[in-house]
Order: C-alpha cells, then structure tokens, then sequence
C-alpha cells in the first residue's frame, strides 16, 4: 500500500511511460451521450479517493465555446503580479502534456507529473473506476495543487460545464467565468445556442459569483436564470471590438472581484502592464521561418476563426497563405467561409498521421481542399503537415497554422 492507504495497482518509473500511458492506452471519454448525472458523481469519487484536495484552495473556474483558455491564461498572469500563487488547468495542450497542470505560471516537473499519475490511478483503480483521459488528467491536477502551496486555483472546463470533471468543486466563494456561447461540440452539448449554455452555465453553484460576457439574448437570459436559480452574483462584462480586448476585460473583472472579496490590492498599472506581456502557447503566437512571419493559432469553429480573421485584417497581416487541418464533427464549410476574405490560398493537411491509435481523427486534406474550391477559396491538399508547412514556405504571404492545436504541435520541431 502507498502512502494514501490503497494499493498500488500501476507504477510508471519514467516521463516517457506515464505519457504513453496517458494518450495511447486511456480512452479519450467513457461516454458517448452527454447527459448522465452519474458522470459527475464519478469524478467527485475520483478527487475523493486522492484525498479530497479540490476543497483546498479557492478556485476561478471557466467555461465557454471561444476565449477560455486564454482568459485562464491572463488570469493567471494578473494574479501572479501581484505575489498570488496560482495552480492552472489547461486543456488542449499544444506542446507539453504538463500545459495541462501549472504552477506558479510552470509546468510541474516530470518527476511530479509522474507521481501525480501514480497516485490517480492507483486511487482509481482501487475504487474500481474507470476513467477517461482528461478525468484522469483533471485528479492528478487536483492532488498536485492539494500538495502545493497555492492561493487559488484557475480550473478550464474541458466539454461543457454541468458533467465536466473540473465541476467536482462545489463552494460557495468559487468565481465562475463564462465565456462567448457558439455551435460546437454539438453532438454532446446540444444543437442550440440555448442548450450549449445551459451545459456551461452549469458550473455556477449556490452562492457563486459570475462573471459572464454578455452576448446573444437567448444566451444571457440562460446566465441569467442560472445565476437566479443558485442565488448566484452576476457581474456583466461587455463586447470590445476585438476578442483580445474582450478576453483583457474579463481577466481585469475577475482579477478586481478577487481583490475586494479578498482584501488584497488591485493595481490597475501592474495588471494592465502585465496583459501586455503574457504569452499564451498556441494563440496568434508569432514564429519566423525562411524569412515569412508565421502565426500559430488554435482556433478551431467557426466563431474562433472569424475572430482570428478580423486580427490578421486589423494587423494587416492578410492576405495569407494557410496551413489548415480541421478535427472530425466540425462545421467544416462555415470555418472555411471564415477564412475567405483573408486566404490567398489553403494548404488543406492533417494531424495524428503517425499515431494509428487515436481514435480522434481529422477531416481528410483532399475533402477540405475540394470545399474550398466549391466555396472559391485556392487549395491545395498535402496530408503530411510537416510537408504541407515546407510547402507554405514557397509562396510570398505570411503564413497562418490554424484549425486545430493538434496541428501545431505537429509542425512545432519545424521552427
């Protein structure tokens, strides 16, 4: 038996093994239908059998289509300013697995990873469950920040909000966040805006404070009766002009909330100089390669490639030659209209092309470039990535890699 009294049913001695063991052998969900209460009742099991570590810290816990991420990310960043140490949930990573678990604004050490891994599953098994990828993901995180000195902790939903495995903590001061509503995941969260948000509003419980984008009508009045049915605070933050000053407005609501609920000083000269500096993997990140600028962004809908698009106009970074690989069960022909008006052309590619057992699979290159054509969009279709960036590299215009975050991490060891 270990030290948390079960016993020890999988022991992963190296980095490498606890990584395999992570993305080959777990499923990726154990559920194909989005609606069963017993899934949280699930993961509350799961934290219990690591020792009840969720409860620990006070927690900001975020949910939404577009912008999540990265608001995590400023949050983050603005509470460290000012001397807060934080733990952070993020999910996709992009290059590193241990994106996935921060703290402090660092990756944990391999050697932590490790032993938070050891620790979940041995927990898990011994209780007999079985468990997905990221909820698997979601506990080692919760033990990490229940063994560290932390002030709060900053949770990403991964799908949704009601049933996710981040929604297991249930306090009156947690900060609930919700972000821009749009159509995707609708297989598992529902076909209509309504619907999609009632999913991610479902992480504000009895007595939270919220704050939330205001956004399409039907959405709000979801916030909004959500917020009235748990005797919830509800703080609007409104629309700017550009995601990015939106996603700034948020992470600047949540942050002076924290401080006058929590008797610290906000300084409004420390935040606003510190969003000037964050740098978030995978969002309009900037590299160069021969000589063209390259951005990497994970945009990966509709809404989010449009937001992209009306960046590159404002920076006058378009027209511009795009490497794109799209995931299954997405609205494949309204992500490319939202890229019209600033492709000069399309690289259509995949991702996962050496990695057979993944069951999550991209829509094909040759399908992709084929749409384009039908919408007038130039395409090219090129499956192997890495070939379809090299290729990016003989036309003039800058080159944008979007579409999925699986994607760049592919084209990553290119740079």
């Amino acid at each position: 038996m270990n030290k948390i009294g079960v016993f020890v049913f999988a022991q992963f001695r190296n980095y490498q093994a606890a990584v395999t063991y992570l993305i080959h052998e777990l499923p990726k969900t154990t559920r194909e239908v989005f609606d069963d209460d017993s899934t949280l009742a699930k993961n509350r099991a799961i934290v219990g059998a690591i020792g009840k570590t969720k409860k620990k810290h006070s927690s900001i816990h975020v949910a939404g289509t577009s912008g999540k991420g990265s608001v995590c990310y400023l949050i983050d960043a603005i509470l460290r300013a000012h001397s807060k140490r934080t733990g952070m949930i993020q999910s996709p990573h992009i290059y590193d697995i241990r994106e996935r678990i921060q703290v402090n604004g660092q990756l944990i050490s391999e050697k932590k990873f490790v032993k938070a891994l050891n620790v979940a599953t041995s927990s898990i098994e011994a209780a007999g469950i079985r468990a997905s990828y990221f909820e698997v993901l979601t506990a080692m995180a919760f033990y990490t920040f229940g063994h560290t000195k932390i002030d709060y902790q900053i949770l990403e939903t991964g799908l949704g909000g009601r049933l996710d495995a981040t929604n297991v903590v249930q306090r009156q001061n947690k900060l609930c966040v919700l972000m821009q509503i749009g159509l995707d995941h609708m297989h598992a969260l529902g076909d209509t805006l309504e619907a999609i948000a009632q999913e991610k509003a479902g992480i504000v419980q009895p007595g939270n404070t919220v704050i939330a984008l205001r956004q399409d009508p039907t959405v709000n009045a979801v916030f909004e009766a959500r917020c009235r049915e748990q005797n919830a605070r509800l703080i609007w933050v409104e629309q700017e002009n550009l995601y990015l000053r939106t996603n700034d407005s948020i992470a600047l609501a949540v942050c002076r909330t924290l401080a006058n609920r929590d008797g610290w000083v906000f300084d409004e000269a420390i935040a606003h100089a510190t969003l000037q500096q964050v740098f978030i993997p995978g969002r309009y990140e900037k590299r160069h390669l021969r000589d063209h600028l390259v951005i990497l962004d994970g945009a990966h809908n509709p809404q989010k490639l449009s937001a992209l698009a009306s960046k590159l106009k404002i920076d006058e970074k378009f027209p511009a030659t795009f490497v794109l690989a799209i995931a299954d069960r997405k609205d494949i022909a309204s992500c490319l209209r939202a890229l019209a008006s600033v492709a000069e052309r399309i690289i259509a590619t995949e991702f996962f092309t050496h990695e057979q057992d993944i069951p999550r699979r991209p829509i094909a290159a040759n399908q992709i470039a084929s749409l384009c054509k039908e919408l007038g969009i130039p395409a090219i279709a090129e499956s192997d990535p890495k070939k379809a960036l090299e290729l990016a590299t003989s036309y003039a215009e800058p080159i944008v890699i979007t579409g999925s975050f699986y994607l760049i991490g592919e084209v990553d060891s290119l740079f």
